[in-house]
C-alpha cells in the first residue's frame, strides 16, 4: 500500500559475482570489463593505417590524388521516355573507374552534393548525383517512391555504359536517397550493382 513502509523481499537465488560488482557501482563493472578485454587480440586504430588490401594501404585510399572534372546536367533516359538529370564528377586522368551513384529530390547542384561528388572523384571514383523524376532538372512528374526503383535501374544501365565507368557500381544516399536504394533492390537490383549504402531511413 502507498502509505506503508517498503519491505525488502528476499531474492529466490543468490546474485552472481558480476551482478555483485554492478551493485557496487559502475566503476567496478567498467574495470572488470577492461580487465577481461586485455587478453583479446584487438586491432589498434593506429595500426589500421598499415593494413593493405591488394597492395593498397588504407591511408593511400583516402588521399585525394586527382583534380576533378564535372559533367553537368547529363540526360539519362528511362524506359518510358523521360530523361533524368545527372551531374557527374570525374577524376581527371583516372580512366574508367568504379562508380558511386545517388538520387535526390533535394536538387543535385546543392553544395553538399557537389562536395560529396568531388570527394569521391578526387580519390579515384566516378560519382553521379541524379535529380529524381519530376524534381529540378529532371523531366516527368514527381510522385514520391512511385517509379524510383525502375528509374534507378535505368540510371544504372546508363552509368554502366559510359566510358568513364568500369561497370562496377555502388549506390549511396541518405533520407529519400536511402529509400530509393531500397526501391532499387525491391525492383530486382541491377547486374552491375556491387553494393548499396542506404543511410538515415
Amino acid at each position: 500500500e502507498p502509505d506503508q513502509p517498503t519491505l525488502r523481499v528476499p531474492l529466490p537465488h543468490a546474485l552472481s559475482d558480476r551482478t555483485e560488482h554492478l551493485l557496487h557501482g559502475r566503476a567496478a563493472a567498467c574495470e572488470e570489463r577492461r580487465r577481461s578485454l586485455r587478453g583479446l587480440p584487438l586491432c589498434r586504430v593506429a595500426d589500421s593505417r598499415d593494413h593493405r588490401v591488394n597492395g593498397v594501404s588504407r591511408a593511400d585510399v583516402s588521399e585525394p590524388r586527382y583534380d576533378v572534372r564535372v559533367l553537368h546536367d547529363q540526360r539519362v533516359p528511362t524506359r518510358d521516355g523521360i530523361h533524368l538529370s545527372a551531374d557527374v564528377y570525374l577524376g581527371i586522368g583516372a580512366g574508367p573507374t568504379p562508380t558511386i551513384v545517388q538520387w535526390t529530390p533535394y536538387e543535385s547542384t546543392r553544395e553538399r552534393f557537389i562536395t560529396w561528388g568531388a570527394w569521391f572523384a578526387k580519390r579515384g571514383y566516378s560519382a553521379v548525383v541524379l535529380d529524381v523524376r519530376g524534381r529540378y532538372e529532371s523531366e516527368g512528374e514527381f510522385v514520391a517512391w512511385e517509379l524510383d526503383g525502375p528509374d534507378a535501374q535505368d540510371s544504372l544501365d546508363w552509368v554502366a555504359a559510359q566510358p568513364w565507368s568500369n561497370g562496377r557500381l555502388g549506390t549511396w544516399g541518405r533520407s529519400y536517397g536511402g529509400v530509393v536504394q531500397w526501391q532499387l533492390i525491391n525492383a530486382g537490383g541491377h547486374p552491375n550493382l556491387q553494393c548499396v549504402a542506404p543511410q538515415v531511413i
